[in-house]
C-alpha cells in the first residue's frame, strides 16, 4: 500500500492537478481523488506563459478527475478540443493583449450536457518597436508585461515617456530622443530631449540610449530693403538765348549765335542708403532632458547611455546696405551741374548665435548589481 500512494501522489504532483492528499491507508479508494460534477467548477486551474515569440502566450488549463463515464468538451466561438476523463489537462496558444471567454461542458457518456462553466480569462500585453509603432507622437505611459526591443530604434521626440514593464527584452537595442539630424524650424529653438522613465523587474540583452536635445534652428534671414534712399534734386535749366548771326534778305538764319542768359541751379545728391536689417537670431540647442533606469533583475542586461545637448542653429548674416538715392542729371545746355548718386548703406549687423543645450541628468538603478548612480 505505501508503494500505491507513492506512485498516487507522483502523478498528482506531473499533473499539477490539486489532487486530495492520499493516505497510506487500506480504507484508501481510487474514488477519493475524484470531484463531484457541481463543484468541479472551482476546480478548473489556468496558468498563463509566454512564449519565446513577441505578442504569443501559451494558456493552461487543468482540471481533477470527475469519473470514467465523462468527458469535457472546451470551446470558444468553436470546439478546441474533446478530452476523454483520463485527460486532465489542454493548452492553447493565443496573441497577446485581448479577454478569452473559454466554455467547459461536462458530457455525459451519450454526449448530452451534464453542466457547462465559463472562464474568462485576461492575456498580458506586449510592446514590440517595430517600424508604425517606433515613433512616440505624444506624451505616453506604456504598461506591459513584455517589451520587446531590437535595433529599430525608438524615438520619443522630446515626448514625456515611461515604460514599465516586468520584462525588458533588448537584442541590441537602441533608444533616442530625437535623430542626430533633427533640426527645429528657422528662427526656433531645439526642443528639449523630455524625461524618459524605464521601470523593469527583469532586463535582458544589451541596449543604449541617447538622450539628445534636438539642434535649434537657423536664425530668420534678414530682411531687404524694398525701397532706395531719396533721390537728389535735379539740376536747373538755366536761361539760353539765341540771335541770328547771318540771315538772308527773308531774314531766314544762315548762322545762330547761343548763349546762357543765366546757368541752371546745380543738382543735389542723393540720399545715402540706411544700414541693412539685422539677421536672426540662431536658434539655442534643446536639453537633453532626463533619463531614470530602473531595473530589479539585471544580471543578464547592458545599458549604455549617452547625453548629448543639442546644437545651436547658424548664425545668420545682416542684410544689405538699402541702395542710395539716385542723382538726377540734365539734357539742357544751360542747366546746373548734377549731383552724385547717393551710396549705399552698410550691411546689417549679423544674428545672435544661439546656445548649446544644457544637460539634464541620468540616473541608474540596477537592484542585482548593486548599481545606483546619477550623473
Amino acid at each position: 500500500m505505501r508503494q500505491t500512494f507513492a506512485v498516487m501522489a507522483l502523478l498528482c504532483l506531473l499533473l499539477s492537478t490539486g489532487c486530495a492528499d492520499f493516505k497510506d491507508s487500506d480504507e484508501s479508494s481510487p474514488d477519493d481523488a475524484l470531484v463531484s460534477v457541481n463543484a468541479f467548477n472551482d476546480q478548473i486551474k489556468v496558468k498563463i506563459e509566454p512564449t519565446a515569440k513577441p505578442e504569443r502566450y501559451m494558456v493552461y488549463w487543468s482540471w481533477p478527475k470527475l469519473g470514467q463515464s465523462y468527458r469535457m468538451r472546451i470551446r470558444q466561438q468553436q470546439t478546441l478540443a474533446v478530452l476523454n476523463s483520463d485527460q486532465l489537462n489542454f493548452s492553447h496558444e493565443v496573441d497577446h493583449d485581448q479577454s478569452l471567454s473559454y466554455i467547459f461542458e461536462v458530457l455525459t457518456p451519450n454526449g448530452s450536457v451534464e453542466r457547462f462553466f465559463s472562464k474568462l480569462i485576461v492575456i498580458p500585453k506586449d510592446f514590440v518597436v517595430r517600424e508604425g509603432q517606433n515613433v512616440i507622437t505624444e506624451n505616453k505611459k506604456i504598461f506591459v508585461n513584455r517589451f520587446f526591443i531590437s535595433q529599430k530604434p525608438l524615438i520619443t521626440q522630446g515626448h514625456e515617456v515611461s515604460i514599465i514593464t516586468n520584462e525588458l527584452i533588448s537584442e541590441r537595442g537602441f533608444i533616442e530622443t530625437f535623430p542626430k539630424d533633427s533640426t527645429a524650424s528657422i528662427g526656433e529653438n531645439g526642443k528639449a530631449a523630455g524625461n524618459l522613465n524605464i521601470q523593469a523587474k527583469l532586463a535582458t540583452g544589451t541596449l543604449h540610449i541617447i538622450t539628445r536635445g534636438q539642434n535649434g534652428g537657423d536664425g530668420i534671414p534678414a530682411k531687404e530693403h524694398l525701397t532706395r534712399a531719396q533721390d537728389g534734386k535735379a539740376p536747373g535749366p538755366g536761361i539760353r538765348t539765341c540771335e541770328c548771326v547771318s540771315c538772308d534778305s527773308i531774314l531766314t538764319p544762315l548762322r545762330i549765335h547761343c548763349s546762357c542768359e543765366s546757368i541752371g541751379e546745380a543738382g543735389t545728391n542723393g540720399q545715402p542708403g540706411l544700414a541693412g536689417f539685422p539677421g536672426g537670431k540662431a536658434g539655442d540647442g534643446g536639453a537633453t532632458g532626463t533619463l531614470k533606469v530602473e531595473i530589479t533583475d539585471g544580471t543578464a542586461f547592458l545599458l549604455t547611455t549617452e547625453s548629448v545637448p543639442g546644437l545651436p542653429g547658424k548664425i545668420t548674416p545682416g542684410g544689405n546696405g538699402q541702395a542710395g538715392g539716385i542723382a538726377p542729371q540734365s539734357n539742357t545746355a544751360c542747366s546746373g551741374a548734377p549731383g552724385k548718386d547717393g551710396p549705399p548703406g552698410p550691411r546689417g549687423a549679423d544674428g545672435e548665435k544661439g546656445e548649446l543645450g544644457k544637460k539634464g541628468q541620468i540616473c541608474i538603478f540596477i537592484a542585482s548589481e548593486g548599481k545606483n548612480d546619477c550623473f
